[in-house]
Formats: structure tokens, C-alpha cells, sequence
């Protein structure tokens, strides 16, 4: 049996809804997207004190614990309950 998945920025994976079963299935290997046009940040002190912010609620809010441990296999089953789970090519929401 084969696999396929989408991976981006080295560490989120979309495994779900089907697109790497259709990038397998073209034989695409990678798309890979580049440029050379940087934006300007005009305060880089509040911008790193803004992303600091945010950054940090995120992965330190109490919500967020769960997924340090076990990852986002802790919300399978609820997910399945609730028919969250979009699967045989979307045409189901639960297993």
C-alpha cells in the first residue's frame, strides 16, 4: 500500500482530505515555492515583542498542553464523535 503526504516549512504535515494521495497519484515529488523580494520591518523591536507574544500564548496556553505529550492523537476520538473527522475522501466526516 502506498502513502502520500503534504509537509511545509519542515514540520506540519496535512495528511488528511486527500492531497498527497493526488500529488502520488502525478507522481509530484515537490513543489517548492522561493523568493527574493524581503519585506521591510520598519520597528524590528515591536514586531519580536508582538511575535514573542502570540508565540508564546499559543504554546503555553492550557489548551495547548495536550499536544506536547500525545500530539493531535489526543483529539481523534472526540473529533470522530462530533464527525470532524473528514475521511474517505470527504465523503464521510467520521470513521
Amino acid at each position: 500500500m502506498s502513502y502520500a503526504c503534504v509537509t511545509t516549512e519542515t514540520y506540519r504535515h496535512f495528511g488528511r482530505l486527500g492531497l498527497g494521495a493526488v500529488f502520488g497519484s502525478k507522481k509530484l515529488k515537490a513543489i517548492v515555492i522561493s523568493g527574493k523580494r524581503l519585506l521591510k520591518i520598519t520597528d524590528s523591536k515591536h514586531f519580536q515583542n508582538v511575535y514573542d507574544e502570540v508565540y508564546n500564548s499559543a504554546v503555553n496556553s492550557p489548551v495547548m498542553q495536550k499536544y506536547h505529550g500525545l500530539g493531535t492523537a489526543e483529539n481523534i476520538l472526540p473529533l470522530n464523535e462530533l464527525g470532524g473527522l473528514p475521511t474517505r475522501n470527504v465523503q464521510t466526516a467520521r470513521f
